[in-house]
């Protein structure tokens, strides 16, 4: 599970073969494993944590514990892969600190970001899927470096997990989908980190035009292949605060503002060009021949570009092609 042997095969001589081998170790399997071992354990560090309850941050203090020794123990697990057989290893537990302090999380208390959309005219079963799926993605602390992924926060888009057959849009077609309505969410999140200019790591459209945002500004999800991922590129932690109120959806991101006051973004919204929709028939073998039947009620087309115009005191400083 950690390591595997790779080998160089060279024909020195005709009855002669030599047999290089190469050790690689998978990182991946050894922080999950280790991840794992400690989350078993009952004296394992733990964390600070932070939650906005009723319009306020609580947080919750850190403290030390003990836990297995990732270094030593990682040695010792290599020189057991390269024995012959079986091994047993004794994994060194060592005192330790909590990564994540309360200290770091008493700054997060200005909204870098925030974005609001509205599902009035949804299904009851859509409505259902926004309000679960946005529940998945609130409260997630992201300390630098670290990264919230939509679809890993949202799924299994199963009826077991709380979601229900509602109407999506897949390869250009309205199909009835478990979960539908997911990418709304992720819409709200991508213009909340939009505007509290985080990294976007993933950003994919839909194939179809919405109505909830302005042009370019949306975010699909659809498996595994379409998803949004938000990174903290900043020094400083920050809180992705997600709550359904009435028919709206409001994604919220909180941190500590650094900067200028005077300074403000704008998002602007460039139609290109639109495309009627068309129709589409097709022969009904139920009927006599030469009767036609519409396939389906076509969709409009657009091309359009977004754009992010930065203005400080008032004045233009920049404008950027986001999508």
């Amino acid at each position: 599970k950690f390591g595997k042997k790779t080998g160089t095969v060279t024909n020195a001589a005709v009855n002669y073969w030599q047999i290089k081998w190469a050790i690689e170790f998978n990182e991946e399997a050894l922080n999950a494993f280790f991840k794992k071992a400690n989350s078993k354990n009952p004296n394992a560090p733990v964390n600070a944590t932070i939650k906005r309850v009723n319009g306020a941050f609580e947080i919750t203090p850190e403290h030390d514990g003990y836990a297995v020794d990732k270094e030593s123990t990682v040695d010792k697990l290599k020189e057991a892969i390269l024995k012959s057989g079986e091994d047993t290893i004794e994994a060194q537990v060592t005192k330790q600190a909590a990564t994540v302090k309360a200290e770091d999380l008493k700054d997060i208390k200005d909204v870098l970001g925030t974005f609001t959309t509205n599902y009035s005219s949804s299904t009851s079963e859509r409505a259902t899927n926004i309000a679960v799926g946005t529940e998945k993605m609130d409260g997630v602390l992201l300390m630098p470096g670290e990264t919230i992924s939509g679809y890993e926060r949202m799924q299994p888009f199963t009826i077991k997990n709380g979601y229900k057959m509602a109407k999506a849009y897949q390869n250009g077609l309205v199909v009835d989908s478990v979960g539908g309505g997911a990418c709304q969410i992720a819409t709200t999140l991508y213009q909340a980190a939009l505007r509290a200019e985080v990294k976007i790591t993933e950003r994919k459209n839909h194939s179809m035009i919405v109505g909830y945002v302005q042009p370019s500004g949306d975010a699909a999800i659809a498996g595994d292949y379409k998803d949004i991922k938000v990174t903290n590129n900043r020094k400083t932690p920050i809180y992705v605060e997600a709550v359904t109120s009435g028919r709206d959806v409001t994604f919220t991101i909180w941190g500590k503002e650094d900067r200028p006051a005077g300074r403000t973004i704008e998002f602007v919204s460039e139609v290109l060009s639109e495309t009627p929709k068309g129709k589409t028939y097709i022969d009904d073998d139920s009927k006599s021949k030469g009767y036609i039947k519409r396939q389906s009620e076509g969709h409009k087309g657009r091309v359009s570009k977004l754009w992010k115009i930065v203005k400080e005191n008032g004045v233009e400083v920049s404008k950027d092609l986001i999508s």
